[in-house]
């Protein structure tokens, strides 16, 4: 899928006088999606963060406005930042108040970092005492996907420019020809569901036919990855060893365990949020204070299976 508002973006990154960006929309018109897809294909790394759903990211952000002190902690959490080739999406925002403020000091102390915002509502959601940073940010409109869009997206792009010419005779002539085409390719009209993201009318319908859609529909793989075991059997295992910690010959720690393991197998680790959580699941198992009483300095290498990370006080 296409969305032209990816110009729009690219356009931003481009510019001389570039401002820390805000897309404005409603709910569900695609701004977590433009976000990452423009992260993917014009960065050649990208931080996301989703105030609505990672908290510690917002007490970072809400703790005092020291533009450098903030990076230190993205880095910290997520990878080094370089300013040319790294894009840090800060999505939901308005659930983060000082966030929203701190783009106007990210304006002023540290232009070049590629920083893009969106929140749903954002002019009525802002909470009390708020800073709004007037003049200190760009903004970007996004709607829903636009009739162009949607040719763009079912690869009939070749008669964008015919509707733009409207009086072409060929409108009729194609017209007909789609038409035909359609009834004699389709057993069946593919259904249509309209729907509204703002007042969630017509969802109802939708789930519906999905949820009678997904019984008739054989079983398929997540991911491309094999899965070992044919069949799983989910039940509670009262001697089950979450984690054990072992010293390798070159130093490095290795952690193992049939829980660790588990949790590990289901971790996609192209993805950063997946990667936080499991983060957050091994410091919850209380793996970073065993490691800590094991001795492991910072920097010191961890390992689970073939991936390893540094272990960071």
């Amino acid at each position: 899928m296409k969305r032209y508002a990816i110009n729009k973006l690219i356009e931003w990154k481009n510019g001389s006088n570039r401002k820390p960006l805000i897309i404005r929309g409603a709910r569900q018109v695609g701004k977590t999606w433009l976000m990452k897809e423009f992260g993917k294909t014009e960065y050649k790394k990208v931080i996301y963060i989703n105030f609505e759903l990672d908290k510690l990211m917002c007490d970072l952000f809400s703790m005092d406005f020291n533009t450098q002190r903030i990076i230190e902690g993205l880095e910290l959490t997520h990878s080094k930042i370089n300013t040319t080739n790294t894009l840090i999406i800060l999505d939901e925002i308005q659930e983060c108040p000082k966030a929203l403020t701190a783009l106007k000091y990210f304006y002023e102390n540290a232009p070049e970092y590629n920083i893009v915002a969106a929140g749903s509502l954002l002019g009525v959601a802002l909470h009390e005492n708020t800073s709004f940073p007037v003049g200190k940010v760009d903004f970007l409109d996004l709607y829903p996907l636009s009739f162009m869009e949607f040719l763009d997206a079912i690869g009939e792009g070749n008669f964008i420019e015919l509707l733009k010419s409207p009086k072409s005779l060929n409108i009729k002539v194609f017209k007909e020809k789609l038409v035909k085409e359609q009834k004699d390719e389709l057993d069946e009209p593919i259904p249509v569901f309209p729907i509204s993201g703002v007042t969630r009318k017509g969802i109802e319908a939708l789930l519906s036919a999905t949820a009678d859609l997904l019984e008739v529909t054989p079983e398929f793989l997540l991911y491309d990855e094999e899965i070992e075991e044919d069949v799983v059997h989910y039940g509670f295992t009262k001697d089950e060893q979450e984690f054990q910690i072992d010293r390798d010959d070159d130093a490095s720690w290795i952690l193992s365990g049939e829980k660790l393991e588990k949790l590990f197998k289901m971790t996609n680790f192209e993805h950063d949020e997946t990667i936080m959580r499991f983060a957050r699941q091994l410091r919850a198992m209380g793996v970073d204070e065993a490691l800590r009483a094991r001795g492991a300095k910072d920097g010191d290498i961890v390992r689970i299976g073939n991936f390893e990370f540094e272990f960071v006080e």
